[in-house]
């Protein structure tokens, strides 16, 4: 028996115990793994049906009626969400980065949004609309 013991590992009472309980412990953990996937692939299916029956609605939908409508909802519900930012965070609101998001937002809607204009930018397009009217009146004061 001395050799047979040499090749193979003898346990004791001790040690069966251990390897016992281990066992019991990853039955067990197999089994609530076994539940938790029996629960999300039930949840996953019911996700996948719901992805499939709007799939099948949005196929109905007109597209040109579904952007008019959101691009009338859009500039209240911008402001509206403007205003609750500005409330929450106050001084700490930054338009700038409520700019960004709008621009994220229409590239992900593959949307073109008109590019703002700086200040300067908007002065010297009034600017052509005004002089005229400035000229005429000191026109009429050489004329006088």
């Amino acid at each position: 028996m001395g050799a047979f013991s040499e090749t193979h590992h003898v346990f004791d009472d001790a040690g069966m115990k251990d390897v016992r309980e281990w066992i019991t412990s990853m039955e067990a953990s197999l089994q609530k793994a076994e539940q938790v996937d029996k629960q999300y692939s039930g949840e996953i299916d019911t996700a996948l049906a719901e992805y499939k029956n709007l799939t099948e609605q949005a196929a109905e939908l007109d597209v040109d009626e579904l952007n008019d409508s959101r691009q009338k909802l859009r500039p209240n519900m911008e402001r509206d969400a403007m205003k609750r930012l500005q409330s929450g965070y106050m001084d700490k609101y930054k338009s700038e980065i409520m700019e960004r998001s709008k621009r994220n937002i229409a590239d992900l809607l593959g949307e073109d949004l008109p590019e703002k204009k700086s200040i300067h930018e908007q002065l010297r397009q009034d600017r052509p609309q005004q002089e005229p009217t400035r000229r005429k009146s000191k026109d009429k004061e050489q004329e006088r």
